[in-house]
């Protein structure tokens, strides 16, 4: 099996035009594992959270779902589901 299916690796680039975008429900443990700077998430059912790229980059935090903010689609945001 391959590792990428096995561990749930997600990839996602697209601008979101400083909109939150639903990546993953609020029922799903999601870890990120890197976002471009400029960039921003938050857990699903936390509104005003705003996590930047030196805030989660290296940090591995785990969120409750997964809302993704940008304004570039050049550098995508990688995340897992745990």
């Amino acid at each position: 099996m391959r590792l990428k299916k096995k561990i749930k690796l997600h990839i996602f680039t697209g601008e979101t035009n400083s909109y939150w975008k639903d990546l993953e429900e609020d029922k799903t443990k999601i870890m990120v594992l890197s976002i471009p700077s400029g960039t921003f998430v938050r857990n699903t059912n936390k509104p005003k959270e705003e996590l930047s790229a030196t805030e989660v980059n290296g940090n591995f935090l785990i969120l409750d779902g997964l809302d993704y903010k940008s304004n570039t689609a050049q550098t995508p945001i990688v995340y897992m589901e745990v």
